[in-house]
This record gives structure tokens, sequence and C-alpha cells, in this order.
């Protein structure tokens, strides 16, 4: 079930500015709640291995979560970047994850951004039981949109 959705637009998400915008979409898909509640479980990033806008990616979720320590993952090491298709795939990834209770790593990660304190799933598998997963689709163009979902009752 989709709880929160959150849409900007900036014309600069491939370069450093570009983390304003996408940590705007996180607060709203999330109504300004803090995320280290007990519901949040699970990032799912838009992380295409660009330099650039993953970095920003990086810096907007980890200012988003302050010390909170969420697992932040991608599924585009394991599918590829699908342009028009990939927030149909991270809807469908989070879903997974919700259902499974298995957030997929990142196994091509092998130099994050330095000084990022994020909690990223790489390598292996994270087997942890997931009930809201906030998923982020950024397009190169600028528009950025954050999903919350959680899972059905």
């Amino acid at each position: 079930e989709i709880v929160g959705a959150g849409v900007t637009a900036s014309c600069s998400v491939g370069q450093d500015a570009g983390a304003a915008g996408i940590l705007e979409a996180m607060k709203l898909a999330t109504k300004g709640q803090p995320p280290g509640g007990e519901k949040l479980g699970c990032i799912l990033a838009s992380a295409n291995g660009s330099v650039k806008p993953d970095a920003g990616e990086g810096r907007a979720i980890a200012e988003f979560l302050g010390d909170a320590d969420i697992p932040v993952t991608s599924i585009k090491p394991l599918v590829g970047e699908t342009v028009g298709a990939s927030g149909a795939l991270q809807l469908a990834g989070a879903l997974a994850i919700l259902d499974g209770g298995l957030i997929p790593p990142m196994p091509n990660l092998s130099e994050p951004e330095a000084g990022l304190k994020l909690n990223l799933v790489v390598r292996r598998p994270l087997n942890r039981h997931v009930s809201r997963v906030l998923l982020n689709t950024i397009d190169p163009a600028g528009s950025v949109v954050a999903l919350a979902v959680e899972a059905g009752k």
C-alpha cells in the first residue's frame, strides 16, 4: 500500500545541488515523520552507478536519516538502468522486500561515496522483516519521486 508520495523537480539532480530536491521528496513522502521510527525498515535508492547523481542522492539520504540506522540498497545493480521502467521496477522491488523479508544487496558496490554514513547493503542480502520501504526514483532530467510503501494489512 502506498502511504505517502513526494514529487519534486530540479534541473540539478545530476549535480551537487540536486540533493535538496531529493531530500524534499523523501520528506514529503514520509509526511515529516522521523526516519528512526519503528516503521521505516529500508530505503530503496535510485542509485544507478552514475557518480554525481548517486553521490547527491547519498547525501540526501544521509541528511534525511540523521543518526537512524536504516539499511539502504538499490535494485539497479541487479536489473540495470531501465530509464522509463525504473519506477515500476523500484515499486516491484519494494513490494518484494515487504513480502519476502529479504533486502537485496548491491553486489558491485566497491567504493561508496567517501564520508557518507549509510548502512549500505552490500555483498549479501539482509534477512530482515520490513513493514515500510521508502523508495526513490530519479530521472536524469530532474524529476524526483519518493514513495513510502507499507505491507498490506
